[in-house]
């Protein structure tokens, strides 16, 4: 499967891998990561990141995770003096 540009896998070791519980917590897995690539891909024009970085879409109106990511960001930037620091938004 490929998910964020790229072949993505999960390899599971149970007594019983015919399991629903193992087939659904595989999927749920990749559901995460489908919902991820959706809020911060750089490379999907929709993405919610792409969309704030055109500023088509302010923080604040993002998906709560996409706010506390950029939260955990300016404060990188805080405890870094700047060496990780958000770019700027592209116009």
């Amino acid at each position: 499967m490929q998910i964020m540009g790229m072949p993505i896998s999960i390899h599971v070791r149970s007594a019983d891998l015919d399991a629903s519980t193992v087939a659904q917590g595989v999927q749920e897995a990749f559901d995460i990561v489908r919902e991820a690539d959706l809020l911060f891909s750089t490379y999907q024009h929709i993405s919610e990141v792409s969309r704030i970085r055109r500023s088509e879409l302010e923080p604040a109106q993002a998906d709560p995770l996409v706010g506390q990511v950029i939260t955990l960001c300016q404060q990188a930037g805080e405890l870094t003096e700047g060496t990780f620091t958000r770019p700027p938004a592209r116009r």
